[in-house]
Order: structure tokens, then sequence, then C-alpha cells
């Protein structure tokens, strides 16, 4: 059944219809008119003054609200929509009780509850407080919050599967990161980009364990005060925790498949000064097969490939990082921080090939060997300045230093029939270097009005110089100056922006803001420097906030953003390391740029949110293959040609089945159709799905016990489509020594042994079918160890927000 973009669009007008009446309804039949109030005593007839009472809801047990009771124990909870309550009390030295539950109607909406006598002496808070914990998953205006900390499999998962748990993120069997069915995102760690988190993020967040990460925020429409690239969106990881005296946390965990991680954290405060000092080390090590069968139907070009690979992927990380910040005064604070990673990786490849062409009569049959060996080292240091202006002003100024220093080294051995026919060694040394000053400005007025300003410069270089060495008959290398080249990449960012936030009325409130971008560019590639180029991007957004009562929330938000392209996207480098598929990129790509406009409605007390967005792109950054009019060989590269149109539909609900049960659904649908804008006016489309569906049991003596299930359909591109495929797995957790001590172990995946995923391209004249296979069974565990004090204190840390680029497209 194809579903077209008109009979979508009609289908979402009624869906937003139908979402309105429910709300408009809900805030007409709940307005909250209800009470609950009662007489808190003892045994002996006192009462206990200012006795904390908590309203919770029957169904779920979760906390609702709260109020204190008078000199004389009496207590009212107020404004309650209809519905059924419990009422529990906590006062100091005597065992917490639970009452009801009670039924507000509209026939009886005033009860009393009478007089509630207490007793004994016990442990009270534990009940309430796992009673009343916040949900992993919080949604609230313009930003999802997902707290990690909180998460049974933080233990022994590392930060892409963790991201699996995140409404409107999906991510794929290979690992590759899409925001509602886009690449084109940032990633933050702790308010501030890299190069090693924009090179590729997907490799980047393995190497990355969830056990030293406090909560991940995404923001899907992002407003003006931030940078304008990242077109759907920023995730923001977040893993600095500051805390008064000496606290740390030590996290080791493995699996199966043979992946090693641990990591450490350390902090300390004496008197104004905090110093938290951290390190991660990861071991990964995995084989894979990749089957690829090409054909080509072009004149004079046709030809039948098949290619059976196996491969061996090794990838080490350590990284450590220094932050220390120092209170000036009261309002006023200094930070300067530092962090240094090194991830050597090795891969090597034995891959069988047989070629036909209508000139052969036979199978002409080959190999290729292939060996990598890199290394990837990255430096980063910056400092940050935050004061209070006036009663109601605020000032962070913010600057930070970035290098990333990549060095690519393979040898290749080709083989054709049973004859070799060469060996050579490709030499690639990148070097990636930004620097970036910040200044932001908020000012808070009367009536809830709210000024902010801030302006930034970003100045970025890439450098990229290759190199390769053909092996002689008397085996020695010779540089083979046809393959040399030299790729430089310079950009300069100047920004600014101005958001003024305002109530329009008691239950309705807006933001409003403008970004302005100057980007300067200037590219030399192979001793030719191109003439600087420069563009201006005014970049928009708008936010409306409706309280449409106590419990509902509805919102619409609009945004313009960019995507510039990265140096895979770039460097005109021809990679011709497999002879039978080329690449190259394209210096002269231009930024890509996206209009979104979203609709979202949030019941805080029932944690459910139903979103509906429709983003727009344009001048889109498209990978395209061809068949190499001169060979049997594919050629691929990335042009602007692409107009990409995005409409999804999402649902986010979590509610607990008993006090100790608790389940959550996310769903997301999209429709996403590519076409190009070049002369062959190729175009795809594609509905697609991807959810997670989680269940969790706690006990009170610190056990837990969780099951989850993901899943996606498939992913279009402008030539084909990416398969989907299902996960699956089942953890339980045990904390001992009042939770210092976390274990954790868990299976996934255990009714199969294989992830089989499959890739398709295919054009008039071209076709390109891959299928990836990996081992999926596998065992995990995990292992959490706290020290010290836990009191929290406040992070001064601001950090530079870089979130730009085009990330590379890789799908292996």
């Amino acid at each position: 059944m194809i579903i077209t973009a008109i009979s979508l669009r009609k289908l979402l007008q009624s869906v937003c219809i139908f979402v309105l009446l429910v709300i408009t309804g809900s805030a007409m039949a709940q307005t909250p008119s209800g009470k609950i109030f009662g007489t808190i005593t003892d045994s002996v007839g006192h009462h206990p003054e200012f006795s904390n009472v908590f309203l919770i809801q029957d169904t779920t047990g979760k906390i609702l609200s709260s109020t204190t009771s008078d000199s004389n124990g009496i207590f009212v909870l107020e404004k309650l929509n209809f519905g059924k309550y419990r009422v529990g009390i906590i006062a100091a030295g005597y065992k917490q009780t639970i009452q009801g539950p009670f039924h507000v109607t509209r026939e009886n909406p005033d009860i009393d509850a009478g007089t509630i006598r207490l007793s004994g002496n016990s442990s009270q808070l534990k009940e309430l407080l796992v009673t009343g914990q916040k949900p992993l998953v919080q949604v609230s205006n313009n930003k999802t919050v997902y707290h990690v900390e909180n998460d049974i499999n933080k233990d022994s998962y590392s930060t892409v599967e963790m991201l699996r748990n995140i409404p409107g993120i999906m991510v794929d069997g290979s690992g590759n990161i899409y925001l509602k069915g886009s690449t084109s995102f940032r990633v933050y760690l702790n308010g501030k980009s890299s190069s090693y988190l924009a090179n590729d993020p997907k490799e980047a967040l393995k190497m990355l364990p969830a056990g030293s990460i406090k909560t991940i925020e995404v923001l899907f429409s992002p407003s003006a005060k931030y940078d304008g690239e990242g077109s759907a969106g920023i995730i923001n990881i977040i893993t600095r925790k500051k805390i008064s005296g000496t606290n740390g946390q030590v996290n080791v965990s493995g699996t199966s498949l043979g992946t090693l991680s641990g990591n450490g954290v350390l902090n300390v405060r004496t008197g104004n000064l905090i110093i938290t000092a951290n390190t991660a080390a990861s071991h990964y090590d995995y084989d894979a097969t990749l089957d690829t069968r090409q054909s080509s139907t072009a004149t004079s070009r046709e030809y039948d490939f098949s290619r059976a690979m196996e491969t061996n992927l090794k990838i080490d990380n350590i990284s450590g990082g220094l932050d220390i910040s120092y209170e000036i005064d009261s309002s006023s604070s200094l930070t300067v921080y530092g962090n240094i990673s090194d991830k050597p990786s090795g891969n090597f490849s034995t891959e069988h090939n047989s070629l036909t062409t209508p000139a052969t009569t036979h199978l002409t049959p080959g190999s290729l060997l292939v060996d990598n060996k890199n290394k990837d080292a990255n430096y980063d240091a910056g400092i940050d300045y935050n004061t209070q202006l006036g009663s109601n002003g605020t000032l962070s100024l913010s600057g930070n230093y970035n290098r990333e220093n990549l060095n690519i080294n393979n040898d290749v051995e080709q083989i054709v029939g049973n004859t070799f026919s060469g060996f050579y060694r490709n030499r690639n040394v990148q070097t990636l270097t930004q620097n970036t000053l910040q200044a932001d400005y908020n000012i808070g007025f009367r009536k809830n009005r709210r000024l902010e300003a801030g302006a930034k410069y970003i100045g970025r270089e890439i450098v990229s110089d290759y190199q390769q060495y053909l092996r002689n008959q008397n085996h020695i290398y010779e540089p083979n100056t046809k393959r040399s080249d030299y790729f430089r990449y310079q950009l300069n960012v100047l920004a600014g922006y101005v958001m003024y936030h305002f109530p329009i009325t008691s239950k309705l409130s807006s933001s409003v803001g403008m970004r302005v971008e100057q980007t300067f560019v200037n590219t030399t590639a192979s001793g030719n420097t191109k003439d600087k180029d420069s563009y201006l991007h005014p970049l928009p957004s708008v936010n409306l906030q409706w309280d449409v009562n106590a419990d509902n929330q509805l919102t619409l938000n609009y945004s313009q953003r960019l995507q510039r392209p990265w140096i895979e996207n770039l460097n005109p480098l021809f990679n011709d390391n497999d002879p039978y598929n080329i690449s190259i990129g394209n210096p002269s790509l231009t930024p890509e740029k996206t209009s979104t406009f979203s609709i979202e409605w949030m019941n805080t007390p029932q944690n459910i949110s139903v979103s509906l967005g429709q983003a727009i792109t344009t001048n889109s950054i498209e990978a395209y293959t061809i068949q190499d009019p001169g060979s049997n060989s594919a050629i691929s590269s990335f042009y602007n040609i692409g107009r990409r149109s995005n409409t999804n539909i999402g649902i986010s609900y979590s509610f607990n089945l008993s006090q100790h049960w608790n389940t959550s659904i996310n769903i997301q649908g999209i429709y996403l159709r590519v076409l190009s804008t070049d002369e062959n006016k190729s175009s795809n489309s594609l509905l697609s799905a991807n959810g997670a569906f989680r269940s969790g049991y706690s006990w009170n003596n610190g056990w837990k016990v969780e099951g989850a299930l993901y899943f996606y359909t498939s992913n279009p591109t402008l030539q084909g489509h990416s398969s989907g495929w299902v996960s699956y797995n089942i953890t339980a957790r045990k904390t001992f020594f009042s939770d210092r001590l976390g274990i954790s172990a868990g299976v996934e995946r255990f009714f199969q042994q294989h992830n089989i995923y499959r890739d398709k391209i295919e054009s008039p004249t071209f076709y390109q079918y891959i299928t990836y296979k990996t081992l999926a069974r596998a065992a995990r565990i995990g292992l959490t160890w706290k020290f010290g004090q836990s009191k929290l204190a406040g992070s001064h840390k601001t950090g530079v927000n870089n979130d730009d680029l085009k990330p590379s497209i890789k799908t292996r």
C-alpha cells in the first residue's frame, strides 16, 4: 500500500484536530475543583507540627503534589482534578503512613480524610522516595531529558546503545544515529562540541561508557540561542557532577562480544575550590562479514560483480580530563578545564571477488587484503567565567581550544585472477583545529519577561595531507604522485543572537529570537586555492507555550537551522583503495538549510506526550553513486542536489502498573521523501517507524529486573534504503551497602545468533546490494562503586556550544 504525501497530510490534519479536541475537552472537564483535608495526630493526642503530606495518584503510585500541616495538625490538598488519590504522611519520629484511596468526584469534590494517627519510629522516607522518583525520560517544553544515572543498564551499555531509549532518536543495527529520521544533528559533551564527536559520533559514543553519564538532553527544535548548525537538533551528554567534600565513582563492564570498558571520576571540594578528575578506557573487538553484489547495464560497461569479505575490527580508547572551578564570591565563578584522549584502532579485511563482463566467458576471480592501523588523538582546553550583573542580570564568557590529530595508515594488496597486481601503502595525516569565543548575557524584567543576547566566534581549520606509495619489483616503496593530495579548509563564523521571553496571558507565553551567522570559507585543494566564499544566514525561532490546565501543556515551535559539510564530504581525495568502489569528496559543497515546525501536547501527571512535526531541507547534501564510464567501478560523492521532506508523529508514555512496576512506550512514525534537484530528478520515499518498549520491576531490597524491546523498519536514501532490525534484552541489577555498590547482568538477542543488515542502492543503470552480518547473542555484566560524600553542589562550567557540521555518511 502506497501512502501519498497528500493522504498523509490529511491524516496529520485529522490527528491535530483530534488532539486539540481532546485537550480542549480535558481542559473543560478537568478544571481543578476538589480537595482532601484532614487532621494529623499521634497515639496520645499530640499534633505533630509541619508534617509532610503527599498527594499520591492511586493507579500509578506517583507523587503529584505536597503540603505541610499547621500547628494543629490540619492539612488541605486543594485544586484537585476528579480521580482517585492516596495521602502519604511523613513526620519526624513517626512511621510513615499512607491513607486511602479517596475518590474525588463532581458529586463529592471535598473529601474529609478524618483524623490520621501516626505511631512508632522507623525509616520513613524509603517507600515514598521510590514511589515519587522521576521517570527515566522527561519531556518538557522543547527539551527531552533522559536520566541515564537511574537506568538499570548504565553499568554495562555504551552511550550509543542508551540513546535508543530517548523518544525521537533511532539507532539502527550498525549504530548509526538518527534524530527523527535525520543524521544532520550535533553532539555536545558537557555543553560543548569537539572535532572528535563531530567527525564520527557513532564510533565516539560507542567508546563512551553509559556509567559515566548523568543525563542526556535532546533539543529537537533549538532556539536562536544555539548555533545554527545541527538542523535536526542537538544531543547534549552531561557527565559532570559537582559535590561538596570528596566523592567519586568507578564503573567497569564487559560483554561476551569482546567489549571491555571502565571509567572513574573523583570530585574534591575544599572551601571555594572544586576539582573534578575523570578517566576512561575501553577495548572493542569484533568480527563481521560483508557480502556485496553490484551490477551495471550501462552501454559498453555491463558487468556483474560479487564480493565476500571477512573483517576484524579492534578499537582501544583511553581518555582523561580535569576540571577546576573557583567560586570568587557568591555570584561569580571561574572554571578552567582540559581533556585528552587517544584512540588507536586496527582493522584487517580479507575480500574475495568475482567479475563477469560480456567480454569474458567465465568468472574472473580476485582478492583484496586490507590492513588498517589508525591513531586518533584529541586535545581540548577551555575557560569559563560567570558573574551576576545587577540584581537580575548574568554574564557568561567562554573560550575553548580543540585539536584532533588523525593518522590513517593502510596497506592494500590486490590480486586479479591468480596474478599479483599491486601492493600499495596509503598515509593520510589530518589535523582539525577549532578556536571558539562566546559571550552570553541574560537579564530578567518584571512580569516574567526576560532578554537574552550573545555573540560568538568560531575559527576552524582542517588539513589533510595524503600520500600513496607503490611497491616495485625490488620491494621498495616509491611515491605515487598521481594519488598525492593536499586539502586545506578554513572556516570562520561570526554570530549574534537576541531572544525575548514574555507572557501573553496568564496561561500563554512566548519566546521569539533571531540569530545571524556570517560565514567565511577559504579552500585549498592540491595546491589550487579557491576564491573565498562568504554567506549570511538569518535564523529565526519562535516558541509558544499554552498551559491548558494544571496537568496539560501545548507547545508550538518553529526554527530554521543549518548543516555545514565536514571533511568526509569535502576532501577531494580520489580514494580507490577498493578498485570497484571509489569515493571522492566535493570541496564546493555549501550548507543545507532546514525549516522545522512542531506541535507537542504533554500531560505531566500521566507522563504522556504526543508530537507532530514537519521539516523541509533545501540544498541538502546527498551521497550519490554512479557507474564510472571508464571502468567496472562505482564512484560515490556528495552533492547539494537534494530536497528532503520529513513528516513525523511521536508518542511517549510512561506509567506504573503498580507501586514497584513501571513501564514506558515510545513510538515514532516518519514519512520521508527525498528528491534531487539536478537533471536526473531522482526521488525516493518511505514510511518508516521505530520504537522502544521497556518494563521493569523493583523490590525494596535493592533488586530490579527489566526487559526491553527496540525496533525500526527502514530508512531511505536518495538512491535506496537500509533494512530494519529488532533488538531485545533482559537485565537484572542488585544494589548493596546503601546503593553504593551496584552489580548488573543481562542477556540480549538470545534467540538470534547473527544480526543481518541490508543496504540497497540503485539507479536506472546501476545496482548495489550489501549484506552485513555480525554476532547478535550476547551476555553483559557491569559493576558500579560509589564512594565518599554525596551532597550536591552546583556546577559553574558553561562551556561553548558548537553544534555544526555535516557528519560523515558512514554506514558501517
